[in-house]
C-alpha cells in the first residue's frame, strides 16, 4: 500500500538529542510570494496550536522535528505538470509556489521538488519560520534500473549540514506492505548556506527492478540546521514508474 506522500522515523528521531536552542528573533526568514506566505502562515499556525518547539513543514504536513511525529496535515493539491521538453535547470525557480510539485520531462525522466519550512519558538517566545530549503529528487529510468541525483538548494536561514542523504525504493504492493528495492547513499556531508546555496548527487544507480510491477522512490536525508540538533528530514516520494512484463521490457512513466 503507498505510504502517505511525508512521513518520518519516529524511532530514529526520539533516539536523537531532543533539546533545543531558542533562535534570535532577527535570524527569522522572510516570504518571498503570496503562495509562500499563505503556506508559511498555516505551518506556523498548526506548529502553534501543536505546541512544537520545532518543527518541519513540507507537502502539506507539520512534524515534530524533535520526534519525527506528523501533528498536522494543510489540504493542498500536489501540483503535477507535464513538459515533454528538456528544460534548462531552473530548479531554484520552478515551483517556488507550491509545497510539492512533479514535473515528467518525458517517460523516462521525472523530477519532484519540496519545499521544506524550519521553524522554532524563537527567544520572544514566538513560533517563528527560521529556514527554507528545496529538496528535488530526479529519476532517469535505464532499461529496468532507476538511477537518480538529489539536489538541496539553500533559500534562507541558517547553514544546514546534512549529514546523510539517500534514496530508498519501493515495489507498490496494494493492501499489504510495500516491498523494498534497495537503499542507495547519495554521499555525506552536504551542505548549503548563503555562500554555497546548492548541493548537487552524482547520478546514483538503483537495482535492478526483476518484478513485473509498479516502483517509486523516496527521497531520504538527515538534517542539522547551524546551532541545532540533527533530525531526519520529513521524506517525500516520486510518482509511481511502471516496469511491467519481463527483463526484455523497459520501466516508463506512465
Amino acid at each position: 500500500m503507498r505510504r502517505l506522500i511525508v512521513f518520518c522515523c519516529a524511532l530514529l528521531a526520539m533516539l536523537l538529542p531532543s533539546s533545543v536552542a531558542l533562535a534570535d528573533p532577527s535570524d527569522a526568514v522572510k516570504t518571498t510570494s503570496d503562495g509562500d506566505a499563505e503556506r508559511s502562515s498555516e505551518c506556523v499556525e498548526l506548529a502553534r496550536e501543536a505546541k512544537l518547539v520545532e518543527w518541519f513543514c513540507v507537502g502539506g504536513n507539520v512534524f515534530d522535528a524533535r520526534t519525527g511525529e506528523q501533528r498536522s496535515q494543510i489540504p493542498v493539491q500536489r501540483h503535477r505538470e507535464s513538459s515533454r521538453i528538456a528544460p534548462t535547470d531552473d530548479w531554484d525557480y520552478w515551483c517556488e509556489d507550491q509545497a510539492i510539485c512533479d514535473r515528467q520531462i518525458n517517460d523516462y525522466i521525472m523530477e519532484t521538488k519540496a519545499n521544506y519550512e524550519w521553524g522554532v519558538i524563537d527567544s520572544n517566545g514566538n513560533y517563528t519560520r527560521m529556514g527554507l530549503y528545496d529538496g528535488i529528487l530526479r529519476i532517469n529510468l535505464n532499461g529496468r534500473q532507476a538511477r537518480f541525483t538529489q539536489t538541496f538548494i539553500w533559500d534562507g536561514g541558517p547553514a544546514i549540514y546534512f549529514p546523510r542523504v539517500w534514496v530508498a525504493c519501493f515495489e507498490e504492493i496494494n493492501l499489504l506492505p510495500d516491498n523494498p528495492c534497495g537503499e542507495h547513499d547519495s554521499g555525506l556531508g552536504a551542505y548549503i548556506h548563503s555562500g554555497s546555496w546548492r548541493w548537487d548527487s552524482p547520478l546514483i544507480p538503483g537495482n535492478y527492478l526483476a518484478n513485473s510491477n509498479e516502483y517509486y522512490l523516496a527521497f531520504h536525508a538527515d538534517v542539522r540546521p547551524e546551532g541545532f540538533n540533527t533530525h531526519p528530514l520529513p521524506w517525500f516520494e516520486s510518482p509511481l514508474f511502471n516496469c511491467y512484463g519481463t527483463s526484455d521490457d523497459i520501466c516508463y512513466f506512465p
